[in-house]
């Protein structure tokens, strides 16, 4: 279900902001969806322009669609 929801947010291409799970504490990212990898069970996040964060799909606590 989970890998179906981020394919779905990456084919709108709209901005995310994503609360993960880091070492015990939760840390924000916003950015857009550019690749969900269902062989690592992990996606890529683009923050910035050509600056990427790799977050792992259980380290996702939610997905909000940013305004």
């Amino acid at each position: 279900m989970l890998l179906a929801s981020l394919s779905h947010l990456q084919s709108l291409n709209t901005p995310l902001s994503q609360p993960i799970w880091v070492d015990g504490y939760t840390s924000e990212l916003t950015g857009r969806i550019q690749r969900v990898d269902p062989t690592t069970h992990e996606l890529r996040l683009e923050v910035k322009p050509s600056e990427y964060e790799r977050i792992q799909f259980d380290d996702v606590t939610a997905v909000k669609v940013v305004d």
